[in-house]
């Protein structure tokens, strides 16, 4: 058992939700990690908003059909890219877990090559 929560996450401002046996949720440590990484996120976004030049990379001439075809094709592209990551994620992952001798994850001292 950990001692401390904030020594398994290895953050000391983090936030932890501890249930307790009745149910009852108890705050651990401050917990404005988060708001403070979210808070500096938008402001670096409406900085480079107010900041960095706009810019209009198709020129006037070009044709607005070509232009849609090309963004249906990505994201047909995209689709079947995803798709396919997504099924043979499953299969592999299905397969690992019905197996009778699951996968078992290598330490660094178990690969030779591994410096």
């Amino acid at each position: 058992m950990i001692a401390d929560p904030a020594e398994y996450i290895g953050e000391p401002g983090a936030r932890i939700d501890v249930v307790q046996p009745g149910g009852d949720h108890e705050r651990v440590h401050g917990g404005r990690s988060l708001s403070t990484a979210i808070a500096f996120y938008l402001f670096m976004v409406i900085l480079g908003a107010c900041f960095l030049p706009s810019t209009n990379e198709v020129p006037a001439t070009f044709r607005a059909v070509v232009l849609w075809q090309f963004r249906m094709a990505f994201l047909g592209m995209q689709l079947i890219m995803w798709t396919t990551f997504d099924l043979v994620f499953g299969i592999v992952a299905e397969r690992t877990l019905r197996s009778e001798r699951p996968f078992i994850a290598l330490r660094r001292r178990d690969m030779p090559y591994a410096t």
